[in-house]
């Protein structure tokens, strides 16, 4: 536990050091690596995060000037700590945003860090955009706040800025555009994080693709009673969100089925990517029709759906050539994994065309299932699958 706050001569005097690193009892061995979203490096493990911490706490109290260092420092400790008890965990992040400040009072990285830690906290939030607009980081929280706040215009403004800093990978792109077409007009899209929510809004409001799609993060929605009820509100719902039940699984089955009761006839979709502990109460309900899986309590064709809507519009040469393997935002083990969504519609489309005699078709989305499953380490799984089927 980091003690309290020293707080430090200004920046101008020379300071060697200014407390006794050590404080996550970390291997003084361990080498100090940079530390990134998890978003582009995927989750590591807290192990690894408790470590880097320690590491780079040594770095910032040898070279407090380095501000990259303490960005590293706050970061690494942030994702350390997630799951723990929440006062404690805002106490040490307070206290080396505190630090980071007496040495950076004005850099972006120290606003972007106080605005993590409070999300509140706009004018730290905008102090970051305004000091660094080339940094990806400083837009994504105030994307969620105009989003929170229905700010549709600074909304869009800030998409259009993140868009220009080319942060968002083409490869989130091309699978936002078929998460979007997989969907029926007006439909409401249930998302899970980062890389499927964000790509998705940048594509409706700076591209204009899909624009009547209802992009809906659960993890927002099950926060945020009061957004969530404002934001169902704006698409002809009403709902008592604070009368939802609070965990994943009942809140969101409790969430499509009262929509559904609502108006049976609105489009309903969960993003593939939704984790398996939302789904488990309505998975009998659910119809994949591309990257989207439809609730529906009665039973649709989505075999149908699979064939009119999403293979004749998905963007789909991406998966068989990646010409920017070494230009990838994001790390490309988090683009496999993501990518195994599309092998659910591969196979059923192989499945469809051989029971009908086009063996060519059937051979091309088996093929494409066979290269995408492969990629994410999932290929035996998947001819077990495929023999289960009798898909040859």
């Amino acid at each position: 536990m980091i003690s309290s706050p020293i707080r430090l001569l200004p920046a101008l005097l020379l300071i060697t050091a200014f407390w006794t690193p050590g404080t996550w009892g970390a291997d003084s061995t361990v080498t100090a690596e940079p530390v990134d979203a998890i978003r582009r490096t995927g989750e590591k493990p807290a192990a690894w995060y408790r470590a880097q911490a320690g590491a780079w706490e040594r770095v910032v109290a040898a070279r407090p000037g380095d501000v990259d260092a303490w960005w590293h420092y706050y970061l690494a400790t942030a994702y350390a700590t997630r799951g723990g008890a929440p006062e404690a965990r805002r106490t040490r992040l307070g206290a080396i945003v505190d630090h980071m400040a007496d040495w950076h009072p004005d850099r972006a990285e120290t606003h972007l860090a106080r605005c993590i830690l409070d999300p509140g906290d706009t004018l730290s939030a905008r102090r970051a955009l305004q000091l660094d607009p080339d940094n990806p980081d400083v837009y994504y929280h105030p994307i969620t706040t105009a989003e929170l706040s229905r700010d549709t215009t600074r909304f869009t403004e800030l998409l259009a800025g993140l868009h220009a800093t080319g942060d968002l990978d083409p490869a989130l792109l091309d699978y936002a555009f078929n998460t979007l077409v997989s969907t029926a007009p007006d439909a409401l899209v249930f998302t899970n994080g980062d890389n499927d929510t964000y790509p998705a809004w940048m594509l409706q409001e700076v591209h204009g693709i899909r624009p009547d799609v209802t992009i809906l993060n659960l993890h927002l929605a099950r926060t945020r009673p009061r957004y969530l009820a404002r934001r169902l509100a704006e698409e002809g719902f009403t709902i008592d969100a604070t009368g939802l039940p609070g965990d994943p699984a009942p809140f969101l089955s409790a969430l499509l089925n009262t929509l559904y009761r609502q108006d049976p006839h609105r489009p309903l979709y969960t993003a593939l990517t939704v984790d398996d502990g939302w789904l488990k109460a309505v998975r009998r309900d659910l119809y994949v029709v591309g990257l989207t899986a439809r609730f529906s309590p009665r039973r649709i064709d989505n075999m149908t759906v699979l064939l009119d809507r999403f293979a004749p519009a998905a963007r789909l040469d991406y998966l068989r050539h990646d010409w920017q393997h070494d230009r990838h935002t994001v790390a490309p083990e988090i683009l496999d994994r993501l990518n195994l969504n599309y092998v659910p519609a591969f196979v059923m489309l192989a499945e469809h065309h051989q029971a009908a005699g086009d063996s060519t078709a059937a051979g091309r989305w088996r093929a494409l299932a066979r290269r995408v499953a492969s990629a994410g380490e999932r290929g035996a799984e998947l001819e077990t699958v495929m023999k289960q089927r009798g898909i040859q």
